[in-house]
């Protein structure tokens, strides 16, 4: 099960930021954000001129010069144009485009096996406003080791119903349940690390293609505790959706944007 998914995840850039084995799926069973709602929310548009591709995702503003993602939607960019400040895919309030200096991947991270599924990329300054905030990241001191148990939320712009083309005009947001390792395990077997954070995508909710980069944050502090990495299949499956721990890379997070 995880060779299908990791495999077609290795060629996430060309395939337009594929979560899964099948392109035509995203949060589903989802709802319209409002303005203002989740001001942390970036859109990224990746481009590789050479290869003649175009990949979108989404990510999350964690200072006015920082935005967090996936290493997998970075992976393989020259230019990366960040949208701030609007829940539709038509506009955005604050816009900039940077080249792949400005992309740091985990040095340990594997565009085969997505572990370190991990990448932060520097903006110019922004300033702070209703529409566009830092979401808050946990206390590295103070914080549930696990979150199991908890609920969440996610969001994003990936397509929102199964057999669908059509991506939403409107960022979408979806509730979840933050699972053990120890029942994700039963699902994903040994590709789950303790770096991995897994939801319940039981009653047909979940992250697919389009929201690869997207913030998981517990509700309702709306701390960031996770990053939408990949999932099994087509997004009806009840095998849980696979993120990005937070709580893991708080370290390298506060290196990179201190340094």
């Amino acid at each position: 099960m995880k060779v299908l998914v990791i495999f077609v995840l290795a060629f996430a850039f060309v395939s337009a930021s594929i979560l899964n084995y099948e392109q035509d799926v995203g949060i589903t069973r989802g709802h319209d954000a409002s303005p203002g709602q989740f001001p942390y929310q970036v859109r990224l548009i990746m481009r590789n001129n050479t290869a003649n591709t175009e990949n979108t995702c989404g990510g999350s503003l964690i200072s006015n010069t920082w935005v967090l993602t996936t290493a997998h939607c970075t992976f393989g960019a020259e230019t990366v144009t960040v949208k701030l400040g609007s829940i539709l895919t038509s506009s955005s309030l604050i816009e900039h485009t940077v080249t792949k200096k400005n992309i740091i991947y985990h040095k340990n991270f594997s565009n085969k096996t997505f572990f370190n599924d991990i990448s932060l990329i520097r903006i110019p300054r922004v300033k702070f406003n209703k529409y566009i905030q830092a979401v808050e990241l946990p206390k590295r001191r103070r914080h549930p080791y696990t979150y199991t148990g908890h609920d969440s939320i996610a969001t994003g712009w990936g397509i929102t119903l199964n057999a669908s083309n059509n991506l939403p005009d409107v960022l979408q947001y979806t509730y979840f349940t933050v699972l053990s390792k120890k029942t994700c395990r039963k699902s994903w077997g040994k590709g789950i690390t303790k770096s991995n954070l897994c939801v319940s995508t039981k009653r047909g909710n979940s992250i697919c293609n389009g929201d690869s980069g997207g913030p998981l944050v517990d509700f309702p502090s709306m701390v960031q505790i996770g990053i939408s990495s990949f999932v099994y299949g087509d997004c009806s499956t009840d095998i849980p959706a696979v993120f990005v721990r937070v709580t893991s890379y708080l370290r390298w997070i506060l290196r990179i944007i201190k340094s």
